[in-house]
């Protein structure tokens, strides 16, 4: 119950009055990191790259476990529109509430998102057996090539 309440907060952005919140001009795509899926998928990358001529903005958000020179070094060369952060950088609330679009291998931050009116992309196909009814009851997908994935935030985002 509890945990609710500060989602419910966070969403009416009564701790983030002074975030400025998305972008109409600008798209910006979330993708949460976990230490169990490779620091830099391809799927993503390829997804970046892809989207260098359209004016969206990536967020990385890096796992706490996850160290941010060796993220950096992996995604640098992708994009000038990419952000990448650590956990202690920005709360996940205020990410999500800055994002149009939430992408992720199967980290749980899908269920925050959800709570955001956040659409998740999936990337690997274990989150169908980790969030089956999130993606069976919900706008959030299973995208496991670059193809699909720019295709989905194409429609999403556009």
């Amino acid at each position: 119950v509890e945990a609710k309440w500060w989602l419910s907060q966070a969403k009416k952005e009564y701790y983030f009055k002074n975030i400025n919140t998305k972008d109409n001009n600008r798209k910006m795509s979330l993708v949460t990191l976990h230490p169990r899926i490779v620091l830099a998928p391809q799927v993503i990358i390829e997804a970046i790259r892809m989207s260098l001529k359209i004016d969206w903005s990536w967020i990385i958000r890096l796992h706490p476990r996850q160290i941010e020179e060796d993220v950096l070094n992996l995604y640098k060369e992708c994009s000038d529109n990419l952000i990448i952060h650590s956990p202690d950088e920005m709360n996940l609330y205020e990410s999500l509430l800055k994002c149009d679009i939430h992408i992720t291998g199967f980290s749980s931050c899908a269920l925050e998102a959800e709570y955001f009116d956040v659409e998740t992309i999936f990337i690997d196909k274990r989150a169908a057996s980790y969030y089956p009814d999130l993606i069976d009851n919900s706008n959030s997908v299973i995208c496991e090539s670059a193809e699909e994935l720019f295709k989905r935030l194409t429609i999403t985002l556009n």
